[in-house]
Parts: structure tokens; C-alpha cells; sequence
């Protein structure tokens, strides 16, 4: 019987030697070794049995240590090598595990139990191994750390208890609380660690007020705060273990200390001195003002981001007889919430802060769930303690988040003081110098709460943008602020209380009413048409859609506006188009926002018969939506009135923004874009809300709204500026709102967004002008729209007039205020205004890169000036090269991207390398990717490893990768062509990432994110760009994954993967992480797209439009594919200065016979002859099979070039100057494969070698070509054209098994040669003087011929396309082989 143990097992019992049973092999090695006799061996390297060991211990191991045994000289230097390997390994598995006890953290499926168990185990890992037993007191630490937020409670009292309870107390506490949780009692998630936790991707965690909340606790009679009690209670310490701190004798605490009570009476008969008590470690001094009483204060705050009740909340603050103030408890500007986690007092209510100040230097704001947040201002804050007459709290540099909604009083930054806190079931008392300045009682969710009301400064500024304001109680002012808004809507927003943060009266309108002349000027209206009802009552449920132009280009070179009305809420869209084409993308795009924004869909719209909404695809999507169309009469506007109202309504602003502002017609669309914004934060007819809290269910806040036109002074940042003394502001021209800030028109026609902007609203700037300045867009330029006549309205709105006439109405309403931003000379509609910036913004946003290949917003100054060519960005080569140039905050933002993106995957764990080895470096690279027509789109950062220090057997053994051909992409696409397939493509994200390597390898850290010391480095988890074998890695992953949803491999191009279901077929080409997916049917290309993402992360670049560095355009109903290099053809002749050079119309003149010795050599340094062949190689093989002769013979003297080969070189770019566009065209449906082969006779003057060169064409394109020098000297022209075609016999079979992977039949394979002697020389075995001599090796093409796999045929040289890839031609026979390829 043969042996049956275990792979893994000796003959003597145990188990050999593996990664991990080190300590009990050593064990059962040495009673073996004693057993045999040589166990001396082991200890005395000149023991006579040391052969007998060695071979014993070489049984006894695995094959993972038999190179370490076997390349010992003895048993005892194997034995010692063995022990030295483990000793490391345990080191680094000891540093692992205090790692791990170190950053615990409780899973979120894990009970209570499962997780304390899990550090017990951790614990005896590590006593284990170091011989330490870890300390009760530090396991309870780690566990409390470890707990998520809603344990915050327990942590508190648990932290709080005079003596630390053992680690089973704590765990019998904590399971009370889970079991409570299940019940139905569930612990509020809102403690003071969890105040500012980061919620997703980074944003501020929503806070959600009591009387909000769900009730959590229904489910149990006790109630949460008897459970709270419990909890407290069971830590409280005894009465006969308490101790006074003031007095120090036990039995009572301080706030019952009859000795503290004697000797500090309470304070304040109500005339003595106002007293300042420092919560921070200095007073603010007495000419602040601080101590004035004498104040009466008014301001308006809005905080629904932090999940408050949004209102106006206006606290006037007058000194009243009895010495006592009324005030708001449920405002948060009046809350303060204690926080033994927060590293300073923090405030995000600017209009509290007295002496608002920058910092010195930024600072990070640590909260007690280890949240953090940068700030770079602060203030000074003052309470006003009315239970403790003249006293006033002041907290001295308190730190200013515009990101937090709370007031967070520190308790360790008020104890630096001196301030003693003493906390109870029910409150929380605060002491300085034995004087109670404080009492905070807890809350219902559990936190202690200090309501009190602030000092406000007298020069309150309610939001914080500083602006040099005018008068903000001037109606005139809030007039042109709302883009000249009617009187009557400006009352009626006043008394109904529609907005916030509009400070005037109805008495301050009455008395400011007066002509506006530009309302005159502008708002000339006819008499209104009946009006009538609206019969929707949810949003979404009709749309009212029109089109409005031509008008003259925009600044973003705009001609027609969209507009969508919903029905509903008067809600108004507006996209800026190009085109009227564009408008089907806007519907969508449009459509898709709306029913995101307001969960609802959208039933009905109604338009007009324009061209632009009974388009085809128009009607199928509405179909397919189930969208109901209704369109109007010919020639009856009226019937979609609401449509027709909303352009006279934006049109009147329009007009009435740019004519007050003197601005220019190419600002209409700025103008229009704000004029749609102002106007759903105005009353429309018939309804006491504005638009704006129809649909989103709130006030608007109008805190933020300025005069358009008026003077503004932006901000310049530190890192922007080249010196100390530059001017840190830009002054420009306030043109519109922008999600997070304004937008700003500056002197060179660049729109900036900012948010830290001061405004001069008196003072309107006139722009200069790149335009007409006379007529402004007139609403007669709305299709359809009839001329407006009738005597002018005095400063009223077109909405207020009533309704058209609405007999077809339908369904829902839509609205959302602007389109996908858009870079300026971008595809797609320009950028709109978003909800107004700061706190209260939450209206609809959509990202900036919807579109594929669009830089992102940030970008957009960069992307418009590298399009008009007036900045070139150099790529830097270093990191401090990097963070010094005028990019820097580009870089930084490309650096933290790729390192966020390592760290989420894995990639490292940071550990000490073994002793020994050197950690491998590494360097960032820096790339500024463009797309393939050569325009800038983002800046790119990777962390690449020096692979080139790597140890070929000790860091890598295989490296091969194989990545797609690109015949195989060309046959790809010719048979898309053919057979109209599906084109998409996928983009997988830091692809090498995923790989997963066999070897050990540590690597430095990457440089700027250093931590853990200088002897820390990353060992690597995952492979990484740089290492030689990263690339195999990743394919190996890729492969796996591959098959498991069903492809396979293509045995003629291992890049290429097949799935065949029944008739559908869908194949996947690989070109390391750029996948390119082609398929019959849109669904089943869909459905492996989305199986691809769902294991990698990756980007869904939808349909393919370039791949490869190849430019792809497309028609589908000609069955039309071309593939061409314009773009990077472009940047050759820029980047060699070619632009005004005289174009060729061939690559080489026939009078070139180039040799190595031929002219003066080259100074390679000066002039980089190497990269321009390395650059016209990649044209060659890629897409222009035309220069693929040219280039090859430029190449052969790339190591000693001579001005001779350069001026050719640059004869090739000139060809191409003149044949940019030129590339190869698939047409049609023929798939047959057809070969041209061909030789010339001793053309390289050099060596006399010949070349050969074949060509092989499908549906009308060449897809595999080659011009090559044959290896050895030809004697005769028939032995040339011979050898010719032995290689195009290799080519054209592997060319059958690709297209036999393609589902493409092929018998044999056609090959054209014009040489008669060489076709009978393939067809019979015919051996003379001029034959005998060749080699074996070409003869394989005569046996593909008698097997009949190919077929050779004659054809006169005249039809040779194969002549353009053996030697220089005239032009016309040039053309005629550039035509036969379908090059055009």
C-alpha cells in the first residue's frame, strides 16, 4: 500500500516545518536528532554525524526552507539559520500585536462578549510572546477606546468613577447596555464624542434635536433616564467614600461644604462691578469692551445642515429693570454642550465672536471620537450668566469651524485654568476659585447642556463672508439684491415670513418705494391673459419645458437657454446649451436631478412642437420613462403659458441685472443663471410660499444674497501668491451664486467661485467690454413668442399678474436650479448657481465630472487657459520640486488622492523590516493626463517603487505579463464594424493594487506621509506600480476573476477573453487596467461591466471613444470605424517645434539612401533624436502602418545618429503635419483576411540585408503590418521575396487562431506576393543554386502551403500594398498602398 499520510507530515509523527509551528518542530527536531544519535550536531559545527543531521532536518522542513538548509555548510548552520528566521519573525509578530491591541476597535457586527473575548485572546497573544502579562487597567483602556459612539454614556461614567472597576464590572456594564439596545432602549448616538464624528466621506455628522427623534425608548416602562440613573448609580461612590476637595475631610462633596458655603457667600447685590471669569487661560482686557452692558443686538442664523429646526431666530437683548433676559433655550447659538473630548472650545456661529481673528497657524480640532477638523480663525466669546448678577464667562481664543453647527465648551481647555468640574446623575457644576460659575443640566440625550446667551459684539456680521456693507435695512437695497423683485412681492415676502434673513419691514417698503428706472426700463409688459388654476398637487406631476434663443455667445459660449417649470411649486430649472441639439441631454440630465432631489418622478410634461422635443429619441425616452407628452397648438403660446411666463419673468431680471450693472451681452448667461436663483427664493402668484420651500419643505435663507454687479475683492490664497507683500485680494465684479461661495468675473474674463469675498454694494464696476454692450436679450427671442406691448409696470413681476390659460393640465413638477457644471469651453451647459453657500445650503447639487473626460471644477481655470495655449504645465520630477511650483495645491490634491486610495485598499502595513533588509524606495511621478485629442484633464500622482533595486530569486522570480496586441484591438474593432457590436470601456483603478504577491517586501515609506519613526517601514500586502512583478500579479487576479464569471482565454492573444451564451457573445480585451468590452447585446455588456466593478474599483467610461492612446469615431448606420492619432500627432509637431514648417506629401524622399556614416554626428543632448523615433514608433505601430517603412529605417541609427538621420526624423513629422487626421477606416461587413507580402533586394547599404514587409487587411483596414530588416544576407531576390513570405505565413496563421477566437471563420489564408519565382518555390519542392542555401526555418511556409492552411497568389507589383513597408515610394504609389489600407 503506498504512504497515505499528510503532504505536510515526517514519517516520525509531527509536522515538518512550515511558517508557523516553529516552536514545536524545535521540540520534535531535537528528540529526533537525539534519537539518531547526532543531536551534537546541532551545537558543534565540527561533529562527525553532521551529514546525518543536515540530511534529517532537510526531511523534516518544507519546501519553502529547503534553499535555506540545503545552502548550509553544516547541521549547525542550518539549525542556527532556522532559529535566526523564526527569532525575526516573532519580533515582527510581537510588534504586530501591540499594533493591533493599540488600534482596537469594536466590529459592528460584534457583540459585547465576542469583542472582549477577542482582546483577551489578543492579550495572551502578546503575554505569549513577549513573557508579559498586559495590565488589567490598560486592557480596560483599550476596550473603552475601541467602543463606537453610542457607548459614549457608559464611557463617561465608567471614566468618571473614583476607582477604575475591574475588567468583568466593565464588561457586565457594557452588556447592560447592549442588552437595553436590544430591547428597544437605544443609547442616543449623540454624546460628546460623537459631536463632530465624520459621517462618510469626511462630512459633519447630522445632529438631530431631541424633539425630532424617533421615540427609542417605547419599549421599556422604565424609561432611558431610569436606565441612565442605574448605570450612574452603580459607579457612584458611597457617601462614607466621598471627599471634599475644599475642605479634604470625607463624607460630603464641595457644593454641600459648610466651610465653602462660609467663606464664599453669593456674590452681587446687582451694584457691585461686573465680574470676568476666564474659561481660557487669560481674560480678554479691559479696552475690548467686554464688561458693556449698554447693547442691543439683532441676528438671523440658519442651521438645518445640523438637523435643527430652521426659523428666524431674532433675540433682541435689552437691559430689562429686574436685571433678567429672555432668551431662546432651543436655539443653538445658545447652547453649549460640555466636552471632555474636544482639545478647545469650538464654535461654528460666527456672529458670536468678539475680535474674529486668523490664527497663527492652522490648528486641528481633535473631538472625543477622534474626529478632526482644521481651522484657521477664532474669537472670543462672552456669556452672560443671568443666575449670577454682573457675572460674564469668557472664553478667550475660541476656535471657529464653519463645518460645526455646535458650541462645544472644552473641559480640559477650561481646566487649564483652574476650573474644577464635578459631575452628577443629573447636572454638571463648574468651579473657579470655590465660586460655582456654571451649572449644566443633562440633557434628554444624555449630554450636559449649558444654556446661555451670548454678548453679541456690536458689529455683528450675520454670515461669514466679510462684505463691507451698505445699509441692510434699505428696501432699495433688498430690491436690486433680488434682482429687482416688485415692491408688492418684496411685502408680501415680508409679512408672510416666507424668508429669512431679510431685515426690513413692511413700513421700511412703504417708505422706499419709488420708480426704479431700470425697471422701467426693462419690465415693459402687455396686459397678463386670464389666469386660471393649477390642477397638480405633488411635485413632479407636470413639467412645463421651452427653448429660448439664438441669442449672442455667452461667456461659457452659450446660444439657447433650457427652461423646466414645475407645475406644483413654480420650481424653475435653467441649462445653458450650445445647441439646440444638446437639449434631449438636458431633459435627462435635468429630469434625473429633479426626481433624486424631491424622490418623486416626473408623470407628465408639456411643450411646444419645436423641432427639439419630437425628436426620435426624445419620444423613446419619454416612452421608456412612461412620461406622458402633451404639446401645444401651433401658433397658441398660451396653452403652455407658465412655460412662456417663466422666460418673460428671467428675461425682465436678466435684463434688468445687466442693465444696472453695465455689463456686457456675453454676461447673459451669468445674469440669467441669477435671475433664476433670486426667483425661486420670490412669492409667485396664488401661493404664500416661494418655490424654493415648496419643494425642498424650507425657508430660504437670504443672508447671503448681494447686489449683482457690484464690486467685490476675492481673496488671493497664501499659496497662490508669489511674495509676502503681493495684494491678497483681486478685485472683480459679483456675476452670480455658486454652491460654496459666489462667482466672481475678474479682468481676464475668468469666473472665480470663492466664498471669502468682500463686496462694495454701492459701487457698481463697469466691466470692460469684449462685446456689444447695447441690446441685452429680448424676450421676443422665445419661440413662438408673441410681441409684448401695453403701457410699462412700475417695479412689478410678471408672475404676480396670473396664470395663462391651462385646459391640457396633467401631471407632476420638477425643478431643480441649474445643470451639471460645465468647464468653460467644455461640451455641455455652463455652470448654474447652486443653494447658497455656507450652513444653509442643501438644494440640489450634481458632481462637476458627469461627463467623461471634463476636469473637474477645480480645474476649470487651468483647463480654459491650457486651451487657449497660455500656460504650459511642466510635470515635476520631484516632491519639493512638486510643492514648490505655482501648482502646488493641485499636486497636494493628486498626492492625498493616491495615498487615500492605497491606504483603503490595503496596500501596507507599517512594521518594523527584518534585520537585514533594506526597504526598497520609492518616488511619487507626476503626470498631467490629457484625453486623446491632447486637452488637459486632471493632474495625476503615483506612488511608483524603484523596482530596479530589486533581487531577482529573493523579491521576484516571474515577471511575464502579457497585455493586449494591438492586432488584436484592430481586429476587434474591424469586426465591431462589421457586425455593429457594442463598444464600451471600463477603467480599473489603481489596478496593480490588486494584485497579490508571494514574496516579503518592504518598502520606505512614501515621502511626505512618514509616521511611526525612522526605523518603520511598509511591508507590502498588495502589489504596487513599480514592482517588477506588478504587472503579472494584477493579470493573474484579473484571470481569476475572469473565469469565474465565465470567459476564457484566447490562445492566440492570452489579453483577449471570450463568453459565449447560446448566440451572445461578448469579448474582453485587456490592456493592463483599460478594458474594452464588445458585445451584441447592450444588456449582457452592461451586466459584465457591472460584475467587473463590482470586484475592482473602477470608472464606467460607457461608450469607447478613444482607447489606447487611439482616437475611435464612430458610424453606426454606415458601419464605419476609423482609428487615428491626431491628437498625439499634434503634440509631436508642437513639441519639435514643426507648427510653421513646409508639410511633405511622402515620409521619405526617393532620393534618401540612408547610411550610418552619412553626415555629421548629432549632439543627441541638444537635439532628442531618440525620443522623436520613440514617439514616431508608437504612431507606426498603433495606427500608421505609412511610416512604418520610414521610421524603422530612422531607427537603425538611433545609437549614432548624424544631422542627416535628424533632418529625415523630421521629414517624417512633416509628412504627418500634412496627413494629421489621416487614419485607418473599417467599412462594411467583409471580414475576409487577405495578406500582401513582399521584400526588397539588398536595400540596407550597410549590411546589405533586406526587408521584408507583409500587410494584412480585413473589412477594407489594415490590421497587421511589418516592415522589418531580415536577420541574414539574401543572395538573390527570389531568397528575399522567399523569406518574405515565410514571415507573413507566421503572421497570417496566428492572424486564423485570433479570428477563430473571434467567432470568425477561416479556411485558408490568401496571401499576395509578386514574385513568381518565390510562389513556385513555396508550391514545389524545388531546390537550385539559388535555394539550396536557404534555411530550414523558412521552409515551414512551403508545408503551410501543401497542407493547404495557405495560399499564395500572384499579383502584379503595381497592386502591391505591401511595397509602402520595403522601400520609398513616388507619391502616386503612395497613395494607391495608403488607399488599399483604408488609410483616408
Amino acid at each position: 500500500m503506498g504512504d497515505r499520510r499528510p503532504p505536510n507530515q515526517t514519517k516520525h509523527g509531527f509536522t515538518k516545518l512550515g511558517t508557523d509551528n516553529y516552536p514545536a518542530w524545535h521540540k520534535h527536531m531535537e528528540g529526533l536528532l537525539a534519537t539518531k544519535g547526532c543531536l551534537d550536531a546541532i551545537t558543534d559545527p565540527a561533529a562527525p554525524n553532521s551529514a546525518l543531521a543536515k540530511g534529517l532536518i532537510i526531511m523534516c522542513v518544507q519546501e519553502c526552507h529547503l534553499t535555506t538548509v540545503c545552502n548550509a555548510a553544516n547541521a549547525h548552520a542550518a539549525w542556527q539559520a532556522l532559529a535566526n528566521l523564526f527569532q525575526q519573525q516573532s519580533a515582527a509578530n510581537t510588534l504586530r500585536l501591540k499594533r493591533e491591541f493599540n488600534n482596537l476597535d469594536k466590529k459592528r457586527e460584534e457583540t459585547i462578549s465576542e469583542f472582549i473575548s477577542r482582546v483577551c485572546d489578543l492579550c495572551e497573544q502578546i503575554e505569549s510572546a513577549t513573557g508579559n502579562a498586559v495590565p488589567e487597567a490598560d486592557t480596560i483602556v483599550a476596550v473603552l477606546s475601541a467602543l463606537p459612539p453610542r457607548y459614549a454614556i457608559i464611557k463617561t461614567v465608567i471614566e468618571a468613577s473614583p476607582q477604575l472597576p475591574t475588567l468583568a464590572e466593565v464588561q457586565a456594564k457594557l452588556l447592560m447596555v447592549e442588552a437595553d439596545k436590544i430591547k428597544g432602549n437605544e443609547m442616543a448616538n449623540y454624546g460628546s464624542s460623537s459631536l463632530a464624528r465624520p459621517f462618510g466621506g469626511g462630512q459633519p455628522r447630522v445632529y438631530v434635536p431631541p424633539h425630532k427623534r424617533p421615540n427609542k425608548f417605547s419599549g421599556s416602562s422604565s424609561g432611558r433616564s431610569d436606565f441612565i440613573k442605574n448605570l450612574q448609580k452603580s459607579f457612584r461612590p458611597s457617601r462614607e467614600t466621598r471627599k471634599c476637595y475644599y475642605c479634604n475631610k470625607p463624607g460630603h462633596l464641595k457644593k454641600d461644604c459648610f466651610k465653602f458655603k462660609a467663606d464664599n457667600p453669593r456674590r452681587g447685590d446687582g451694584n457691585s462691578n461686573p465680574t470676568v471669569v476666564a474659561l481660557t487661560a487669560q481674560a480678554p482686557e479691559a479696552d475690548k469692551g467686554y464688561a458693556d452692558d449698554d447693547y442691543t443686538y439683532d441676528f438671523s442664523l440658519s442651521s438645518h445642515i445640523y438637523g435643527y429646526p430652521e426659523g428666524s431666530y431674532s433675540y433682541r437683548h435689552p437691559k430689562s429693570s429686574a436685571g433678567t433676559k429672555a432668551f431662546d433655550e432651543e436655539d443653538p447659538v445658545n447652547v453649549w454642550w460640555i466636552d471632555s473630548g474636544a482639545s478647545g472650545h469650538t464654535t461654528g456661529h460666527y456672529s458670536i465672536l468678539h475680535g474674529f481673528r486668523p490664527l497663527e497657524q492652522e490648528r486641528i480640532i481633535t473631538y472625543g471620537n477622534h474626529g478632526q477638523t482644521a481651522v484657521t480663525n477664532c474669537g472670543d466669546v462672552i456669556l452672560d450668566r443671568s443666575f449670577t448678577p454682573n457675572t460674564k464667562l469668557v472664553m478667550k481664543d475660541v476656535l471657529y469651524s464653519k463645518d460645526n453647527g455646535f458650541n462645544l465648551l472644552s473641559v480640559s481647555a477650561a481646566a487649564a485654568t483652574g476650573v474644577e468640574f464635578q459631575f452628577d446623575a443629573d447636572r454638571c457644576m463648574a468651579y473657579k476659585d470655590g465660586q460655582l460659575i456654571l451649572t449644566a443640566d443633562r440633557h434628554s440625550n444624555g449630554l450636559y447642556r449649558l444654556v446661555s446667551p451670548p454678548v453679541y459684539p456690536k458689529q455683528q456680521q450675520p454670515i461669514s463672508l466679510a462684505a463691507a456693507q451698505a445699509d441692510t435695512s434699505d428696501a432699495n437695497l433688498w430690491h436690486r439684491r433680488l434682482g429687482h423683485l416688485g415692491y408688492s412681492s418684496l411685502k408680501k415676502m415680508v409679512e408672510a415670513g416666507m424668508v429669512k434673513g431679510l431685515p426690513i419691514s413692511a413700513e421700511d417698503i412703504d417708505n422706499a418705494k419709488e420708480a426704479c428706472d431700470i425697471c422701467l426700463k426693462t419690465k415693459g409688459t402687455r396686459q397678463p391673459f386670464k389666469p386660471s388654476e393649477s390642477k397638480t398637487d405633488k411635485p413632479l406631476q407636470l413639467i412645463h419645458m421651452d427653448l429660448c434663443g439664438p441669442l449672442e455667445e455667452s461667456l461659457g459660449k452659450a446660444k439657447y437657454f433650457a427652461t423646466f417649470l414645475d407645475d406644483y411649486s413654480d420650481y424653475s430649472s435653467v441649462v445653458l446649451l450650445k445647441n439646440k441639439s444638446d437639449t434631449y441631454q438636458a431633459i435627462k440630465d435635468t429630469f434625473i436631478l429633479l426626481e433624486n432631489t424631491t424622490e418623486s418622478k416626473v408623470k407628465a410634461v408639456r411643450s411646444d412642437q419645436g423641432g427639439e422635443y419630437i425628436s426620435t429619441e426624445l419620444k423613446e425616452y419619454f416612452k421608456e420613462k412612461g412620461i406622458d407628452h402633451q404639446m401645444t397648438t401651433a401658433y397658441s403660446p398660451q396653452s403652455n403659458g407658465k412655460a412662456e411666463r417663466l422666460n418673460r419673468t428671467l428675461l425682465e431680471k436678466t435684463r434688468a441685472l445687466l442693465s444696472e450693472a453695465n455689463l456686457p451681452e456675453s454676461l447673459w448667461g451669468e445674469a440669467l443663471l441669477t435671475a433664476n436663483y433670486l426667483r425661486n427664493r420670490s412669492p409667485t402668484a396664488n401661493s404664500p410660499k416661494t418655490p424654493w420651500e415648496r419643494i425642498f419643505k424650507k425657508q430660504p435663507d437670504l443672508s447671503n444674497l448681494r447686489t449683482f454687479g457690484s464690486e467685490a475683492y476675492v481673496h488671493v490664497p497664501k499659496k497662490k501668491r508669489f511674495g509676502k507683500l503681493d495684494d491678497t485680494a483681486v478685485k472683480g465684479i459679483m456675476v452670480g451664486y455658486a454652491p460654496n461661495g459666489y462667482r466672481i468675473l475678474l479682468d481676464d474674463d475668468r469666473v472665480q467661485v470663492s466664498r471669502d469675498v468682500v463686496f462694495k454694494e454701492t459701487k457698481v464696476l463697469t466691466h470692460r467690454s469684449t462685446g456689444k454692450e447695447s441690446s441685452h436679450p429680448q424676450e421676443g427671442d422665445t419661440d413662438d413668442e408673441e410681441d409684448d406691448d401695453g403701457p410699462p409696470s412700475l417695479c412689478t413681476d410678471s408672475e404676480d399678474e396670473g396664470d395663462d390659460d391651462d385646459d391640457n393640465a396633467g401631471g407632476n413638477n420638477g425643478g431643480n436650479e441649474g445643470a451639471p457644471p460645465t468647464p468653460g469651453p467644455g461640451p455641455g451647459p455652463a455652470p448654474g448657481p447652486g443653494p447658497p453657500p455656507g450652513p444653509g445650503s442643501s438644494g440640489p447639487r450634481v458632481s462637476s465630472r458627469a461627463n467623461r473626460g471634463v476636469p473637474a471644477a477645480r480645474y476649470d481655470q487651468i483647463y480654459t487657459a491650457m486651451d487657449k495655449g497660455s500656460i504650459t504645465i511642466t510635470e515635476p520630477l520631484t516632491v519639493e520640486e512638486a510643492l514648490s511650483s505655482e501648482y502646488a495645491e493641485y499636486w497636494q490634491q493628486a498626492m492625498d488622492e493616491e495615498y487615500k486610495s492605497l491606504l483603503q485598499n490595503g496596500t501596507w502595513s507599517l512594521e518594523e523590516p527584518t534585520p537585514g533588509v533594506k526597504p526598497i524606495p520609492v518616488k511619487w511621478v507626476f503626470k498631467v493626463k490629457k484625453d486623446a485629442t491632447g486637452h488637459f484633464e486632471r493632474f495625476k500622482a503615483r506612488l511608483v517603487v524603484k523596482g530596479f533595486r530589486q533581487q531577482e530569486g529573493i523579491d521576484y522570480n516571474e515577471v511575464f505579463s502579457p497585455v493586449s496586441k494591438y492586432t488584436t484591438v484592430r481586429a476587434l474593432l474591424a469586426k465591431a464594424a462589421a457586425e455593429d457590436l457594442e463598444l464600451h470601456q471600463i477603467d480599473i483603478k489603481t489596478a496593480f493594487l490588486h494584485g497579490e504577491l508571494e514574496e516579503t517586501i518592504y518598502m520606505q515609506q512614501p515621502p511626505g506621509y512618514e509616521e511611526g519613526g525612522p526605523g518603520i517601514a511598509c511591508k507590502l500586502n498588495k502589489s504596487l506600480y513599480g514592482l517588477k512583478q506588478a504587472p503579472r500579479a494584477w493579470y493573474t487576479k484579473l484571470q481569476e476573476e475572469l473565469e469565474t464569471i465565465g470567459f476564457v482565454a484566447s490562445a492566440a492573444d492570452p489579453s483577449l477573453f471570450t463568453l459565449t451564451n447560446d448566440d451572445d457573445s461578448v469579448y474582453l480585451l485587456v490592456y493592463v487596467d483599460d478594458i474594452l468590452i464588445a458585445g451584441k447585446n447592450i444588456s449582457t455588456v452592461e451586466k459584465c461591466k457591472l460584475e467587473l466593478l463590482n470586484r475592482f474599483e473602477g470608472r464606467d467610461l460607457g461608450e469607447i471613444t478613444s482607447f489606447l492612446g487611439i482616437s475611435i469615431t464612430r458610424d453606426r448606420q454606415d458601419k464605419v470605424i476609423k482609428i487615428d492619432q491626431s491628437g498625439m500627432i499634434s503634440s509631436i509637431i508642437q513639441q519639435f517645434g514643426l507648427e510653421e514648417a513646409k508639410t511633405k506629401t511622402t515620409p521619405l524622399g526617393p532620393s534618401y539612401k540612408l547610411s550610418k556614416n552619412e553626415g555629421e554626428l548629432l549632439d543627441k543632448e541638444t537635439y532628442p533624436y531618440g525620443t522623436l523615433i520613440g514617439k514616431l514608433m508608437f504612431l507606426t505601430v498603433a495606427t500608421r502602418p505609412d511610416i512604418a517603412y520610414s521610421v524603422g529605417t530612422l531607427a537603425r541609427f538611433i545609437s549614432a545618429p548624424t544631422i542627416t538621420h535628424w533632418q529625415a526624423a523630421k521629414g517624417v513629422v512633416r509628412y504627418l503635419a500634412h496627413t494629421k487626421d489621416m487614419g485607418i477606416t473599417f467599412r462594411g461587413s467583409n471580414m475576409t483576411l487577405t495578406g500582401y507580402c513582399d521584400a526588397d533586394y539588398a536595400g540596407d547599404v550597410d549590411t546589405r540585408k533586406s526587408t521584408t514587409g507583409y500587410v494584412f487587411i480585413s473589412n477594407a483596414g489594415a490590421i497587421s503590418w511589418s516592415s522589418k530588416r531580415q536577420p541574414t544576407v539574401a543572395a538573390s531576390t527570389t531568397e528575399a521575396e522567399y523569406m518574405a513570405a515565410a514571415a507573413a505565413t507566421k503572421e497570417g496563421l496566428w492572424l486564423r487562431k485570433l479570428f477563430d477566437s473571434l467567432d470568425i471563420p477561416m479556411a485558408a489564408i490568401d496571401i499576395n506576393c509578386d514574385n513568381q519565382s518565390a510562389i513556385k518555390l513555396l508550391k514545389n519542392p524545388i531546390f537550385s543554386v539559388r535555394s539550396k542555401h536557404i534555411d530550414v526555418a523558412h521552409h515551414f511556409a512551403r508545408e503551410r502551403v501543401q497542407r493547404k492552411e495557405v495560399m499564395f497568389h500572384y499579383i502584379p507589383t503595381a497592386e502591391m500594398a505591401a511595397d509602402i513597408m520595403t522601400k520609398v515610394l513616388p507619391l502616386s504609389k503612395h497613395e494607391v498602398c495608403c488607399d488599399m489600407m483604408g488609410m483616408a
